[in-house]
C-alpha cells in the first residue's frame, strides 16, 4: 500500500474529526492518510461517515478509464491513490464493526453491496509497482493483509459469505493470490456448488490455469514441509494440510484439467511426505492433532480412490511409496481408546475404513510392488497398533498382505502363464512354449501358452467371438477398464493359493441341499477387503451377451460332469471397480491347481 510521503510520516497524528472527514471527502490524500492512522490507533473512532467515505473512493467507475489510459496518468492517478488509502482504511474497519454493533447494523448492507467493488480495487493494487509487492510474502505484506480482511468480513454476517461465492471479482482475486494463506476462503467457495462453478469458470479463462493452480497449491504444502515445526504447531499444520486436500478434491471433482495437473505434479506424494514427519512427532496426549491427522489421512484415501477413479491403483501405489503406512501405523498407535461407530464415524472408524480400503487395493501387482520397494515390514501395522478396536483389522491386513506378497514374489518373472484355451492341459506356471505367450492380434482380449492352443481355440470358440471381444476391448480401453493379462495371471495364482489355504473351511461351508448336487454351487470369495469371506451361489450364466456365453456354458458343463474339480468366483478390486473372476481348479497331489479362468464382466 501507499506509505505516505515524508511529511505524512513525521507529522503528529490528527484526531478523527468531522472536519477531517469533510476534507477527505473533497479529495485530500493527506486527510485520507490521517484517517487511516486515527483508525489504526483507535478503531472505536470509526463512524458511519468514515465507512461511507471509504466506500465512496472504492467506487469502480474510474477503473473502466484505466483500460484506455494508464492509472498513473495525470487524470487517473488521484483516483487510484485515494482508492489505495481507502483500502488501507478497510483493514481497520472490521474490528470497529465488531466492537460497535449499532454501527455495524447501519453500514453492513452498504459493505455487502460493495464486496465486488472492493475486490476490483484490490486486484488493481497488485498492478501498482510502486507498492513493492514483488518481495517474498509474509503476514505483513499486502496479500496477507487482504486475506485477513476477507476473513474478518466473512465473520461479520452470513450474507458476506454468500456474496463472496457470487462475486466474479472475488473469485478472480482468490486465484491471483492462491499462493497465500487463504485456504479457508477457498474452501468457502468450492464447498458451495454455485461458488465452485464460478471459481472454475474464472480459472478456466486463464492460460495454463490448471498447471498454475496446482503449482501454487502445492507450494503451500512445501512450505509446511520445509518449516521447522514445534509440537504446539502440529494441529495447526495438519489442519491446514487437510484443508488444502479438501480444496483439491472439491475444485478438481468437476475439472478434468485440474485433476490431470495435480496428478502430473505427484500431489499425493507431496502431501504424504509432508504429513509423515508431523505424524511421527504427535504424542498420544495430543488429541486435537491426532483427530486432524485422521481427517487428513481419510482425505488422502478418498482422493486416491476418486481423483481420478481409473488411476486409483496407481494412486494407492504412490501413497505406499511415499510413506502412507507410517501415517496409518502412527494413528493405530496414538488413537484414543474408543469403540468403532458406524453411524457417527469417529477417527478410529475412519482409520479402520482406510486400512480396509488399502487392503482391497493391495491385490494389485502395482501396489504390491510398491510395498516391496518401500521396505516396509509386512507386519508393520500389527506391530505398531495399540488400539484395541483396530487390533483385529491390523492383524488381518498384515496377514493378507504377507500372503499376497508371497504369491507375487513367487510368480515367474517372464511370460504371462495363463491360457484361454479351455482344452489346454498345461499348468498355470508351466512356462509358455519358447517363453512367449500368444495374444490374439484381432481383439487383444485372450492369450495362449502356445501356437497350438491358439489355433485350437480359434477353431472351437474364438472365431465367432473375436469381433465381439474386439468391440469390448476398445470400449474398456476408452473407459480405462483394461485388465492386463499379467495382472490376471497373478490373480489366478492368488486364487489357487487362497483356495488351498482355506480348503477345509470352504469344504465345510459347502451347501448340502437335497434339491441340488454339489456342483450346482460355486464358492464365491470376496477379497475386496483383507477379510476372508466365502459364500456360495448357484451357477448361472451372465446376463446379456458380450461374446463369452459359449465359454461359460462349456465351463459349467465341464464343472458339473467332473466331481473332482472345483469352481470358485473371486471378486477383485480394480481401479475402476470390482471384477469377478471364475477359476477352475483340479486336484493334483493333495492340493488344487488352477487350470482355467474366465472373467465375468458385469
Amino acid at each position: 500500500m501507499l506509505r505516505g510521503n515524508d511529511r505524512q510520516r513525521t507529522r503528529a497524528p490528527r484526531k478523527l474529526t468531522p472536519e477531517l472527514v469533510a476534507a477527505a471527502n473533497k479529495g485530500s490524500e493527506d486527510c485520507l492518510w490521517d484517517i487511516y492512522i486515527a483508525l489504526r490507533n483507535n478503531s472505536s473512532d470509526c463512524t458511519v461517515d468514515v465507512v461511507k467515505l471509504m466506500l465512496k473512493y472504492l467506487d469502480p467507475t474510474p477503473l473502466t478509464r484505466f483500460k484506455t489510459e494508464p492509472w498513473y496518468s495525470r487524470a487517473n492517478r488521484p483516483h487510484s491513490n485515494r482508492a489505495m488509502y481507502a483500502l488501507y482504511m478497510l483493514s481497520e474497519i472490521p474490528q470497529a464493526l465488531y466492537d460497535n454493533p449499532p454501527l455495524k447494523n447501519l453500514v453492513l448492507d452498504d459493505i455487502i453491496q460493495s464486496i465486488n467493488d472492493i475486490c476490483l480495487w484490490i486486484d488493481h493494487s497488485f498492478d501498482r509497482p510502486d507498492l513493492m509487492l514483488g518481495k517474498p510474502i509474509d503476514q505483513e505484506d499486502e496479500f496477507g493483509r487482504y486475506t485477513t480482511v476477507f476473513g474478518l468480513l466473512q465473520d461479520l454476517d452470513p450474507r458476506i459469505s454468500r456474496t463472496y461465492k457470487s462475486s466474479p471479482a472475488f473469485c478472480n482475486l482468490l486465484i491471483r493470490i492462491a499462493g497465500c494463506p487463504i485456504i479457508n476462503l477457498f474452501k468457502l467457495c468450492v464447498e458451495d456448488e454455485d461458488g465452485r462453478e464460478l471459481l472454475l469458470q474464472e480459472l478456466s479463462a486463464r492460460p495454463n490455469f490448471a498447471k498454475d493452480f496446482a503449482s501454487s497449491t502445492l507450494d503451500r504444502v512445501k512450505q509446511v514441509r520445509d518449516a521447522d515445526r514445534r509440537d504446539s504447531d502440529a494441529s495447526v499444520a495438519i489442519q491446514y494440510v487437510h484443508s488444502l486436500l479438501g480444496v483439491i478434491r472439491l475444485s478438481g471433482c468437476d475439472s478434468p484439467p485440474l485433476q490431470r495437473a495435480f496428478v502430473s505434479a505427484h500431489y499425493l506424494k507431496q502431501f504424504t511426505t509432508t504429513l509423515v514427519p508431523i505424524a511421527r512427532g504427535i504424542s498420544p496426549s495430543d488429541v486435537a492433532s491426532t483427530t486432524y491427522l485422521a481427517m487428513a489421512a481419510r482425505e488422502l484415501g478418498v482422493l486416491a480412490v476418486n481423483f481420478p477413479e481409473y488411476l486409483s491403483s496407481r494412486n494407492h501405489a504412490q501413497l505406499v511409496a511415499s510413506g502412507y503406512m507410517d501415517i496409518l501405523a502412527r494413528l493405530t498407535g496414538i488413537l484414543p481408546p474408543e469403540k468403532l461407530n458406524e453411524f457417527n464415524k469417529n477417527p478410529t472408524t475412519h482409520t479402520r475404513d482406510l486400512i480396509e480400503m488399502l487392503g482391497g487395493y493391495s491385490i494389485e501387482p502395482r501396489v504390491l510392488a510398491a510395498f516391496i520397494d518401500s521396505k516396509v515390514p509386512l507386519d508393520y501395522l500389527s506391530r505398531k497398533c495399540k488400539s484395541v478396536a483396530l487390533r483385529p483389522e491390523c492383524v488381518q491386513f498384515s496377514e493378507a498382505l504377507r500372503h499376497r506378497v508371497e504369491v507375487y514374489s513367487a510368480m515367474p518373472k517372464e511370460g504371462i502363464y495363463v491360457c484361454d484355451n479351455q482344452s489346454c492341459k498345461r499348468r498355470l506356471r508351466t512356462p509358455p512354449l519358447k517363453s512367449k505367450s500368444k495374444e490374439c492380434s484381432g481383439c487383444s482380449s485372450v492369450t495362449y501358452c502356445s501356437r497350438e492352443c491358439q489355433v485350437n481355440d480359434w477353431k472351437e470358440l474364438h472365431r465367432v467371438e473375436c469381433s465381439m471381444f474386439r468391440v469390448g476391448y476398445f470400449c474398456q480401453k476408452a473407459c480405462h477398464k483394461r485388465y492386463p493379462h499379467s495382472t490376471r495371471a497373478y490373480h489366478v495364482a492368488y486364487v489357487e493359493s487362497l483356495y488351498n489355504r482355506h480348503l477345509r473351511e470352504i469344504e465345510l461351508k459347502t451347501p448340502r441341499d437335497p434339491r441340488y448336487s454339489r456342483h450346482d454351487f460355486i464358492a464365491v470369495i470376496d477379497i475386496t477387503s483383507p477379510h476372508f469371506n466365502v459364500d456360495f451361489s448357484l451357477t448361472a450364466l451372465p446376463e446379456g451377451n458380450d461374446g463369452t456365453l459359449d465359454r461359460f456354458e462349456r465351463l459349467f458343463e465341464g464343472y458339473r460332469t467332473r466331481p473332482d474339480v472345483r469352481l470358485v468366483q473371486v471378486n477383485f478390486l480394480m481401479s475402476w471397480g470390482a471384477i469377478p473372476m471364475l477359476v477352475l481348479l483340479e486336484p493334483v497331489g493333495g492340493v488344487y491347481e488352477a487350470v482355467y479362468n474366465l472373467v465375468r464382466w458385469v
